[in-house]
């Protein structure tokens, strides 16, 4: 069995890929998608990602005070 990778995306680009054709921007960490998702107020809504299987598993913590 193959193990899954650990992919950092940020979910609004993920979903819009498939309409502009322009693959996402994955990053390397945790910390670099949570700087991305601040800078650009691409913050998606956890409550409704928690509703859909595939949106949940992308869920990442960009908003801990102090973290970043």
């Amino acid at each position: 069995m193959q193990a899954m990778e650990t992919v950092w995306i940020n979910i609004y680009d993920f979903l819009d890929q498939r309409n502009n054709g322009k693959p996402a921007r994955r990053f390397k960490t945790e910390r670099q998608l949570a700087n991305y998702c601040k800078n650009t107020g691409k913050v998606f809504p956890r409550g409704i990602a928690k509703e859909d299987g595939a949106l949940k598993g992308l869920l990442a913590h960009i908003s801990r005070p102090g973290k970043y």
